[in-house]
């Protein structure tokens, strides 16, 4: 499994955050992101994300996946524990092909406590 920090645990305030292009490794079929929600509390605080994937080594772009949040406690129905990440997860074609690429931004309004981890699996 591969871990890469692409934005730190840390309170960001109407911030744009790049990342990329990263490389994929040969044999990898599946990206997680991992996002540290725990202070996200209010819905004045907000994020949107989107991740790009290159099959060429970057020639071209296409979109992979994107989201949004807004500030809110959420607390799980079964065990009444409040959740503290969210996670997206998506699979890869390709995975024989040394030539994979993402890249991605994070838009945060508000003041956002937040960090990503990016993991391959």
């Amino acid at each position: 499994m591969i871990q890469q920090q692409i934005v730190l645990n840390g309170i960001y305030s109407n911030l744009t955050k790049t990342f990329g292009p990263i490389a994929l490794p040969v044999g990898l079929s599946v990206v997680r992101a991992w996002i540290d929600i725990s202070q996200m509390v209010t819905p004045d605080q907000a994020f949107t994300f989107v991740v790009e994937i290159s099959q060429d080594a970057g020639a071209t772009w296409a979109h992979l996946m994107g989201g949004s949040r807004t500030g809110e406690v959420i607390i799980n129905p079964k065990t009444s524990v409040v959740q503290t990440q969210a996670m997206v997860q998506i699979g890869l074609d390709q995975p024989a092909n040394v030539n994979r690429r993402v890249r991605g931004s994070l838009v945060m309004t508000g003041t956002v406590p937040v960090g990503v981890l990016l993991e391959a699996v």
